[in-house]
């Protein structure tokens, strides 16, 4: 089922183009949330295994309290179905799913950085 579940995001994933967002990414013990700097709302983030692997690396090394003060990053993605009861209690706070297909940059995170 988990198998079947994975191409199934894929493909739809895959399908829409992904666009490039900039923002601040928190990931941690019931938190994976991106807020883009376009947009007041937070999204609950899905990604690949290695994509995730990949942001709690990077993210680590560029802050020392990814779950609390997170990372600036800059990613290709999407903006997926709204959430409903059944994500789950954290995921279903959130109007949507973000899904992060690439990782471009990650930084630590300043006052200065919506405004590049």
């Amino acid at each position: 089922m988990k198998i079947f579940a994975a191409i199934l995001w894929m493909l739809l994933v895959s399908s829409a183009a992904a666009e490039t967002f900039r923002g601040h990414l928190f990931i941690g013990p019931e938190n994976e949330t991106f807020y883009p700097c376009e947009n007041s709302k937070g999204y609950w983030f899905l990604a690949p295994n290695k994509v995730q692997s990949h942001l709690v690396a990077e993210g680590l090394k560029k802050s020392s309290a990814l779950s609390e003060q997170g990372v600036f990053v800059e990613l290709a993605g999407k903006v997926g179905r709204k959430t409903k009861t059944s994500d789950g209690d954290y995921a279903s706070t959130y109007p949507a799913f973000f899904h992060i297909q690439k990782v471009i940059s990650i930084s630590e995170v300043s006052k200065s950085d919506c405004q590049r």
